[in-house]
């Protein structure tokens, strides 16, 4: 189960691998801080986001580009809890280096990558071994990159004889532009605290 929690997590840039699996048993607090934008939490993960512009800007292996500026990621549960909530700062260049598609073939070794357009946005089928884990995650991107976007997923983790499955969403919102003190690539946790740079690895 702890595997799936990473690539869950690690299928947008949500959390450092440093802190992967701290957030999977995480209840939400009740003085949890809000951005300094002020964004309201995300919808539950039933919920559709709207399909991508025509004229969309995409990276050269095809994954769509967000719009550069701070962007607020959460992930939900099949049921709409919600599970964590990070910060990204996107720019300079910084989605042809490390774009949602890296993202979903980010840990491990990945012998399937297929990412396919469709008239909603994307669909996704992975398949990546770290150590002696193998996991499946499949789902489908939307949404306009401008302002929001959603990434609803299964990941299917298999070790030996045990088989572990888990649903959700992520969410990411753009709350304005990255503040002074961040670089495009940083990964932010609630408390404006960097833990560390998607970009650098």
């Amino acid at each position: 189960e702890a595997t799936v929690m990473r690539l869950f997590h690690t299928a947008l840039p949500i959390l450092a691998a440093a802190s992967l699996l701290a957030g999977c048993n995480a209840k939400p607090s009740a003085n949890d801080p809000k951005s300094a934008a002020g964004a309201a939490d995300a919808p539950a993960s039933g919920a559709s986001s709207s399909a991508p512009p025509a004229n969309l800007a995409v990276t050269p292996t095809g994954a769509p580009k967000r719009r550069d500026g701070y962007w607020e990621m959460s992930s939900y549960s099949s049921s709409g809890y919600p599970m964590s909530k990070n910060f990204y700062c996107v720019g300079a260049g910084s989605e042809d280096r490390y774009s949602i598609f890296d993202a979903l073939a980010e840990v491990g070794g990945c012998s399937k990558r297929d990412f396919t357009r469709t008239a909603t946005g994307w669909t996704f089928d992975t398949v990546c071994k770290l150590m002696d884990t193998v996991t499946h995650q499949a789902g489908t991107i939307s949404g306009d990159f401008q302002q929001s976007f959603v990434v609803n997923q299964t990941v299917t983790s298999v070790t030996g004889k045990d088989t572990t499955e888990m649903k959700g969403s992520i969410r990411g919102k753009r709350i304005g532009d990255c503040p002074a003190k961040y670089k495009p690539g940083d990964l932010i946790d609630k408390d404006g605290e960097t833990l560390g740079n998607l970009l650098s690895h």
